[in-house]
């Protein structure tokens, strides 16, 4: 098959695009052609394959990006794309371009598919014929409460398992934590804080923090974190860059003994086997095990399940640090969890099908 992957928003190394890039360089792998298609001058190749052609849409400077001018202008050029290359699946990844690539596969006659990745539901108004692929049963559930919803299909699975994998390192890490510091991200941000200063109080040992990422906070709660430093016996930060090398990022997951967050991150540091907590939006925070797991898959990893959940047993992080038994347990854990509900293999499987019919 030819396939034609359309972006809408800025291509980035978050969540969602770490979806479409471990989909597409499967798809490849298995011998189908894809194509990725974006605005001009809205990102970089973050698909690490010369064998997924990036196409860019051409705008005209002088009049603004939504005119009728660009769009007629982007709806011509998509549609000598798709003719060019014979594609035969038209998948748009953000509902941005969704309408333009309706337009399209309704004239050309092609299938045509739309991605809701994550977030919390808002509903997207679109053509009963459009199959809607999304990541969460949090979403499946907003759309079955609307009346004559159908169409809807969940692909859960899409951490690749070929980069995120168990490494023997030695730890030497205690705590990490990835996060874009933005505005949108302050609330788990802070229930970062509120999780350090429990830690500090657990015992007299030293703790380890490296945190990294990027955002216009960074600075400001870098700041911070180093002030906390300076006034604790016991905890230790090192601040970095947001990691963008994905073989890097797995490195660092492998030589931590925890890793602390939400969304995607969390999933690919328990690929590598790796125990995971998962901060809330109000000061909350728990290890991910046994017992709550299908509550936060349910809300795609976000920590959105504390507002109707209170944390389960966050004694099991104290008992887990001096217990090694159980932290091999949870390691354990994290890993099986992944290879049997997250492995995009198995994504791309439920893609194909989808595909075909």
């Amino acid at each position: 098959m030819n396939i034609l992957f359309i972006f809408g928003q800025k291509l980035k190394l978050g969540g969602h695009f770490k979806s479409a890039k471990a989909f597409a360089l499967e798809l490849v792998d298995r011998g189908h052609n894809v194509f990725i298609l974006i605005n001009k001058d809205k990102g970089q190749n973050i698909f690490d394959s010369e064998n997924i052609k990036i196409i860019n849409l051409r705008k005209f400077i002088s009049v603004p990006e939504n005119s009728y001018i660009n769009k007629l202008s982007q709806l011509l050029q998509i549609f000598l794309i798709i003719i060019k290359y014979k594609i035969n699946i038209i998948h748009s990844q953000d509902r941005k371009n969704y309408k333009l690539g309706y337009y399209i596969s309704s004239i050309l006659k092609r299938k045509f598919f739309l991605t809701q990745a994550g977030g919390e539901f808002k509903f997207i108004k679109r053509s009963t014929k459009t199959k809607l692929i999304v990541y969460s049963k949090e979403l499946v559930l907003g759309y079955k409460k609307i009346k004559k919803e159908n169409n809807i299909f969940l692909i859960s699975e899409r951490i690749n398992t070929n980069i995120y994998f168990p490494l023997k390192r030695e730890k030497e890490i205690d705590f990490l934590f990835l996060i874009r510091f933005d505005n949108d991200k302050i609330k788990w941000i802070n229930s970062f804080q509120i999780f350090i200063k429990h830690v500090e109080k657990l015992t007299s040992y030293t703790f380890n923090f490296t945190i990294a990422g990027n955002g216009n906070y960074k600075e400001y709660y870098f700041n911070q974190l180093k002030e906390i430093q300076k006034n604790s016996k016991n905890l230790k930060f090192n601040l970095l860059n947001e990691i963008i090398d994905e073989n890097k990022l797995r490195e660092i997951i492998n030589l931590s003994n925890y890793i602390c967050g939400n969304g995607r991150l969390l999933m690919e540091g328990m690929a590598c086997g790796i125990p995971a907590i998962i901060m809330g939006e109000n000061n909350e925070w728990d290890i991910i095990n046994q017992n709550n797991i299908e509550i936060i898959s349910y809300y795609n990893f976000s920590g959105r399940h504390f507002r109707y959940n209170n944390p389960i047993n966050q004694s099991l992080l104290l008992d887990s640090i001096n217990n090694n038994k159980l932290k091999n347990e949870l390691s354990a854990f994290s890993y099986d969890y992944v290879k049997q509900n997250l492995c995009f293999k198995t994504g791309v499987n439920k893609l194909l099908e989808l595909y075909k019919n």
